[in-house]
């Protein structure tokens, strides 16, 4: 049976590919997401945040407390070690002090024994003490200069022990002259040794280490020859 026309070009606009929307496109497929791995931390750690090389943290005033310690650290080391060195070379001058001045009382005392000695040991002990000390002093007073100690004549000249005068005299007078003279100059010869060695022993100069050494030697000798037993040694550094 026919159809009729409107009917048919109906079905047919119905029909037509044309006309017929498409369905719509499906979603972008996503890759798969990694598996977690428990373990990641070990394989892959993080950095770790960056510390400063000062301690205190990496603020201005911490590293402003830090500097301002440390330098006071070093002036305080600086006042110490000046300190130190100070007194050094303070018992160093009162060191040479000493000797100069025992040195000069030796050459005094020892030309009082030249000129009163009556027996023949006790003026050759004048005598060679005499001329051994005269010949010590240009030496040891270089020695002294260097290490700030004056010696002028009024300083030596303070080293006269009156009471060494007062002995002499009245063993002069008791005829018992070149005993005590001997007793006497024998022990400032020992306090003068003394006193060369403890300067040698402190002395870091090779220099002085020479001179003193030699004037120590040249003393014990004058020593040992009123020595009983003879004995003697051949530098301050062997005692």
């Amino acid at each position: 049976m026919l159809m009729p026309s409107d009917k048919l070009s109906g079905l047919l606009l119905h029909n037509d590919p044309a006309s017929t929307q498409a369905p719509p496109a499906p979603p972008p497929l996503q890759p798969p997401a990694a598996p977690h791995n428990p373990y990641d931390f070990i394989t892959n750690p993080g950095k770790p945040a960056k510390k400063g090389l000062l301690p205190g943290g990496s603020s201005k005033m911490g590293r402003f407390i830090i500097v301002g310690a440390g330098a006071m650290i070093l002036i305080m080391l600086g006042v110490i070690v000046a300190a130190v060195l100070s007194s050094s070379g303070s018992a160093q001058k009162t060191e040479y002090l000493d000797l100069a001045k025992q040195q000069a009382e030796l050459i005094r005392v020892s030309a009082i024994g030249i000129d009163k000695a009556r027996q023949t040991d006790a003026k050759n002990l004048a005598i060679t003490t005499n001329y051994s000390l005269t010949s010590q002093q240009p030496g040891v007073l270089e020695l002294a200069k260097k290490a700030g100690v004056v010696t002028d004549a009024k300083t030596l000249a303070a080293s006269k022990n009156a009471q060494t005068d007062t002995l002499l005299a009245n063993a002069d007078t008791s005829n018992q002259f070149d005993t005590v003279f001997i007793k006497t100059l024998l022990a400032q010869l020992q306090a003068y040794n003394q006193t060369l060695k403890k300067i040698y022993d402190g002395s870091s100069s090779q220099y002085s280490k020479d001179t003193l050494s030699k004037d120590y030697d040249a003393v014990n000798a004058l020593i040992g020859v009123q020595s009983k037993d003879g004995t003697t040694s051949s530098s301050p550094a062997t005692n």
